[in-house]
Parts: C-alpha cells; structure tokens; sequence
C-alpha cells in the first residue's frame, strides 16, 4: 500500500484523512506533520487574528498615553505660567508696598519739616 493512500488520524481534529491532506515536516520520522493542513489554516488564521488584537490592542494604547502626555505637559505649562504670575503679582505688591511707604515717609517729612518751620 503506498503511503499517500493510506489514512492519518490528525491529532488535532480526530479525523482520518488521507496523507495529502497533511503538510511536510522534517523532523518527523513519517516526514509529514501531525496536524492536517486545514487545522494549521484554521490555527494560523486564529492566530493572526489574535495578533492583529493585540497590535491593535497596543496602539491604541499608545494613543492614549501620547494623550496622557499631552495632557500632563500642559498641565504642567499652566501650572508654571500660574506660578509665574504669582510671582509677578507678589513683586508688584511689594512694588506698591514700598512705593507708599516712600510716599508716606516724604508724606510725613514734609510734615514735620512745616511744623518745625512753624514753631
């Protein structure tokens, strides 16, 4: 009986089918595989798919940690331009502080000046 006749039970599915139906493989001993060839169609397809998920999966991650990042720098941008006019608005009290302080010193020495001037 020639070898392509006969009937192999693929180990996958259960079914027998005839030695056409299975793909080469090297490194067994019969020189044919123990899967059919439509159990490794049927797992490539199951496994690309799996791997477009999974790519998909993970570029859609990205786009959110870009728009995470995004987010934190600006964020971050407002939070330092509110500290930086702060900051501005702090010196320009001290500004106005010691401008009526000196106001107020010029205020009080001309004041004790005319008194002086009038006793």
């Amino acid at each position: 009986m020639n070898t392509r006749e006969t009937l192999i039970r693929c180990v996958h599915c259960g079914e027998h089918k005839p030695a056409d139906a299975f793909p080469g493989a090297k490194r067994k001993a019969s020189g044919l595989s123990s899967w059919c060839r439509a159990c490794h169609a049927q797992r490539n397809r199951e496994y690309r798919a799996h791997k477009r998920q999974l790519r998909e999966a993970e570029r859609e991650a990205q786009k959110l940690e870009a728009i995470e990042a995004k987010r934190r720098d600006h964020d971050a941008k407002i939070a330092k331009l509110r500290e930086s006019e702060a900051q501005h608005r702090r010196i320009a009290e001290r500004r106005q502080s010691r401008d009526w302080s000196a106001q107020r010193h010029y205020a009080l020495t001309v004041a004790v000046e005319a008194t002086e001037r009038g006793l």
